[in-house]
């Protein structure tokens, strides 16, 4: 028979129509172990407090919508499990707020949109990387380069970007350095045979060389995001 046992959890949470600073709150959450933090999470909500805010969909790691900091750690709290008997969870770092751990992704959505970063193929037309079969069709089988199938394994949840400690929300902005998150999009793009824009010069343009004294790039599925995004845009 599973074990239960009771952990304490410190939520920070944050209301805008409260016209008030940030709070913690505390809860005691008896779970059967091992437990998740998005347990812990749905506990509260369906026991213990309805208003409390948190994102999630798949709950097994491929969504990336449940990214919270865990001790001061960003993680997904799919993943996350509760090891102590004390728990502080909170919103992930260098992002505004919404609402308790819900974060607003709009400005980096944003800044994709304005810089153009998604694929940017050429005139099918006038270009030599598509072949012209029968009937107006065009292909070419594309290779992929060594590197951009683990990079395609990012699901954009945004941990990097919120354990970069170059990353300043209230001083400078995403345009002047854009941050981990952005530069893996753009290492993306940079090893597609397909994609016609210099990926490495918009990299310098929204501060990529800030990175180059850093090297301490986070991401929770272990993708080497300085060996294999970061550098080869520095180059």
């Amino acid at each position: 028979m599973t074990a239960v046992k009771e952990k304490l959890i410190y939520v920070k949470r944050f209301r805008h129509d409260l016209q008030e600073p940030g709070w913690e709150e505390s809860f005691n959450v008896p779970l059967e172990e091992p437990a998740t933090v998005l347990q812990a999470l749905q506990y509260v909500y369906k026991n213990l407090d309805p208003t409390i805010a948190f994102e999630y969909s798949c709950r097994y790691a491929k969504c990336g919508i449940c990214g919270v900091e865990v001790n001061g750690r960003p993680i997904l709290a799919c993943t996350a499990f509760l090891k102590d008997k004390e728990t502080v969870l909170a919103p992930l770092s260098n992002l505004p707020v919404i609402r308790d751990l819900v974060v607003d992704r709009s400005p980096l959505e944003k800044l994709l949109q304005d810089e153009e970063i998604y694929f940017k193929g050429a005139d099918l037309e006038k270009s030599s990387v598509y072949e012209k079969a029968h009937e107006g069709n065009y292909f070419k089988p594309v290779k992929i380069p060594p590197g951009l199938e683990t990079l395609l394994g990012c699901f954009e949840c945004l941990c990097c970007h919120a354990a970069c400690s170059k990353l300043d929300p209230s001083g400078r902005s995403l345009a002047q350095f854009a941050g981990p998150y952005i530069f893996l999009k753009l290492a993306q793009l940079n090893l597609d045979p397909r994609d016609r824009k210099d990926r490495k010069a918009q990299a310098r343009r929204l501060g990529i060389e800030d990175c180059s004294d850093c090297r301490r790039c986070y991401c929770p599925q272990g993708i080497p995001i300085y060996r294999l995004a970061i550098e080869p845009l520095l180059r």
